[in-house]
């Protein structure tokens, strides 16, 4: 059964300050596939993952490998789930990702699910030079805009750069093509507020092409 939506291809991609796209909520994923994705997203297994040492690329997050660069998959997930990711690697997604993009086809692809809990953050950085693109897909209803959390695209390496922001909500994905300039960064999650529930998580797909 195919679950992607069949016009997500169609998107308008922006080429400022790169070449990038918002797919709004359920352009890439019909309601009722990402709402069931979301409810049986894989909880156990993920890897802290702090460099919030580093100079460069400076993240913290949590993360659990679906798919690695050498092609080893992890099946242990929910069937759905596995549909998903059964139809990510067929050749035809990479294709029209590639296309939409204007980036050679991958020759493999990268595929994680990610957290961020609250407090966790991704700091301006491009790709490394062996991606062609990214896409991240997004699992979390609720969300509120004071949440943080957000993808930024940004116009150089400072983080008050912006260009754009993508909330995180259920169903919304963002696709973008690897540059030297193509600089981005996701926004911490709120530790605290008012209206910041216990136990946040920003919950994600994040899939990288290959070259």
């Amino acid at each position: 059964m195919a679950l992607l939506s069949p016009a997500w291809s169609r998107v308008t991609v922006s080429d400022h300050p790169y070449r990038w796209c918002h797919l709004p909520p359920f352009t890439f994923l019909p309601r009722p596939v990402a709402t069931e994705l979301a409810r049986t997203f894989p909880e156990d297994r993920f890897r802290l993952r702090d460099a919030s040492a580093r100079a460069s690329k400076s993240y913290v997050n949590r993360s659990r490998v679906v798919v690695s660069p050498e092609g080893d998959r992890d099946d242990d997930l929910p069937a759905l789930w596995n549909e998903l990711v059964d139809e990510l690697l067929s050749p035809g997604y990479g294709a029209a990702v590639a296309r939409l993009l204007g980036v050679a086809p991958p020759r493999a692809l990268e595929i994680r699910l990610v957290r961020h809990d609250a407090g966790c953050w991704l700091a301006p950085h491009t790709d490394r030079a062996d991606k062609c693109f990214s896409h991240v897909l997004y699992f979390n209803e609720p969300w509120r805009d004071d949440w943080g959390g957000h993808f930024q695209v940004l116009a150089s390496e400072r983080p008050d750069s912006t260009v754009a922001r993508v909330s995180p909500r259920l169903g919304a994905s963002v696709m973008s093509a690897r540059s030297e300039r193509s600089w981005h960064a996701v926004a911490p999650v709120r530790a605290e507020g008012p209206h910041t529930p216990a136990g946040l998580v920003r919950r994600s797909l994040l899939v990288h092409g290959l070259v």
